[in-house]
């Protein structure tokens, strides 16, 4: 899928491979919502049977007091956009969000993220695909990194909830080297 953003408050290209399937469960990690900031969920049903999406908003902390949405309705064959600001109670932030069908656990939804954020004196889109349980796995490459230290430059979400540790290296000449922190 390829796509050109110009215009409506958008700048940006995205390049990326179209989902292979759809699912009953899509997650997305580094969500944000503020000032300038235009957040946005598109939902697709490619299958021939109508469906309800549940959303739950995470990584808020113990003391936010979000409370999930109505499911959201997307009928056999069509798309439908859910804008973050809409949320309820959605502090300003990040946070992750998870979708699940509700009326069965049958994978019928395809879900995308577009983030429009203030990028210096200028707007950056990004277009995210939503994580299914195909990436949940024991082990991740990511073949260009930062070229100096940032913030949330990797974001991990653990999808099942039980504690674990997660170890980052650096490739390079001499092969792998733990990256400290």
């Amino acid at each position: 899928r390829a796509q050109h953003y110009f215009g409506g408050n958008r700048l940006g290209y995205s390049l990326t491979l179209g989902a292979p399937a759809p699912s009953e469960q899509v997650w997305f990690v580094d969500g944000e919502k503020g000032v300038g900031i235009s957040e946005q969920y598109v939902l697709f049903n490619p299958t021939d049977i109508d469906t309800s999406v549940g959303l739950t908003v995470l990584g808020l902390g113990v003391a936010a007091a979000i409370v999930s949405p109505d499911p959201i309705a997307v009928a056999a064959g069509e798309v439908v956009v859910l804008e973050a600001s809409a949320i309820p109670d959605l502090p300003d932030g990040r946070h992750s969000m998870v979708f699940s069908t509700v009326d069965d656990s049958r994978p019928s939804v395809i879900i995308e993220r577009v983030i429009t954020r203030p990028a210096g004196t200028k707007i950056s889109t990004t277009v995210v695909m939503g994580m299914t349980s195909e990436y949940a796995v024991g082990r991740w490459y990511v073949p260009i990194g930062v070229g100096s230290a940032v913030d949330q430059a990797l974001v991990v979400y653990n999808v099942d909830g039980v504690d674990t540790t997660v170890t980052v290296k650096a490739i390079g000449p001499g092969g792998e080297v733990a990256v400290a922190s």
